[in-house]
């Protein structure tokens, strides 16, 4: 892999986006003072193609700190995020690693996290949740897993590994594999959900099944809806 392709991978937008919006603040500030100054000498008509340049930039800068403001207080924190998959967990469907400089370039997601407030969550769709069990080696972080069993369900792993949601085993054409761990038969409860990762061989089976083996829906931050990173494997999420 390139120096390119591997200083493209490890790009993080929002610090980028946050210089960039200061660095357009400045600008915006010297020009505003520039052009105030400029317009009190008497000499302004000799440097009035300096001011129109000026003044042409001026147009530019601020439409730019709109949306980029808007991007940063009201689209990341309440619509979109983009989130990069640093585990072999959704393998095949999601490719990542903790070495991609190694391994090759993680995929990286596109959440929404405005969706769920008018579509309720589906069995089959990838969800992006908060680890919130301490015993997780992921506690704290967002991971994206793909939801197998919803309220009222009754969720179980049986002992040849083999998932079976109110009694009947679940046709997983996406699934790597078989899960080591027998999980008994259980009720989900109201307001959370049960997760899988794709890669049962190798993978986590689900969030903290040493402790509350559920996701709660104020864990969930939202569906991953895309892949958006590497273009060749961009595409759209069930």
């Amino acid at each position: 892999m390139d120096r390119m392709s591997w200083a493209l991978q490890r790009l993080d937008l929002e610090p980028v986006m946050t210089g960039a919006l200061l660095v357009m603040l400045v600008l915006r500030y010297a020009f505003w003072r520039s052009l105030h100054t400029q317009r009190a000498l008497k000499s302004r008509m000799k440097n009035a193609s300096r001011v129109g340049v000026r003044e042409a930039l001026l147009g530019w800068i601020d439409p730019g700190l709109l949306a980029g403001a808007v991007l940063l207080l009201v689209i990341r924190p309440a619509i979109l995020q983009i989130l990069e998959v640093d585990s072999a967990a959704m393998e095949p469907t999601l490719r990542g690693s903790l070495t991609p400089q190694i391994d090759g370039p993680n995929d990286r997601v596109l959440v929404n996290k405005y969706i769920l407030k008018v579509q309720p969550l589906q069995r089959g769709q990838l969800v992006a949740y908060r680890v919130e069990d301490p015993s997780d080696a992921h506690y704290g972080e967002t991971a994206v897993r793909r939801v197998v069993a919803l309220a009222g369900d009754e969720v179980e792993i049986d002992v040849y590994g083999r998932l079976l949601v109110n009694r009947q085993r679940v046709d997983e054409p996406y699934a790597n594999g078989h899960c080591a761990v027998v999980f008994p038969a259980r009720t989900v409860p109201e307001g959370a959900c049960f997760v899988l990762g794709d890669n049962r061989a190798g993978a986590d089976p689900s969030a903290g099944w040493l402790a509350d083996p559920f996701v709660t829906d104020r864990q969930v931050r939202g569906r991953a809806v895309a892949v958006v990173w590497p273009a060749g494997r961009a595409r759209l999420l069930p």
